[in-house]
């Protein structure tokens, strides 16, 4: 995954706009909390998006290139740490 990110940070910048974030919505690639026109940019691009739920994932910010990014993040391929599920059901079992 480190890689395929790197890999995606190297490409030119018409194809990462591609990939680009949407007005209101963090997830894509850009500036994270640009608020206004005026606001100096402590520059640094990012790649962001949403894993988990399964259902919130929007597959139009996951990058095609380099051709192993999307499959590796897809389905069973994005291994996930079982440790924060298994410990936040544990500590709902002891609510209880």
């Amino acid at each position: 995954m480190k890689i395929d990110t790197h890999a995606f940070f190297r490409l030119p910048l018409e194809e990462k706009r591609a990939y680009a974030q949407l007005p209101d919505n963090i997830e894509g690639y850009g500036q994270a909390f640009v608020l206004s026109e005026e606001q100096k940019l402590d520059w640094g691009d990012m790649l962001f998006f949403l894993t988990l739920p399964v259902h919130s994932r929007d597959m139009r910010f996951r990058p095609t290139s380099p051709t192993s990014f999307r499959s590796r993040k897809e389905g069973t391929g994005f291994p996930l740490n079982p440790f924060p599920v298994v410990s936040l059901s544990m500590l709902a079992i002891q609510l209880r």
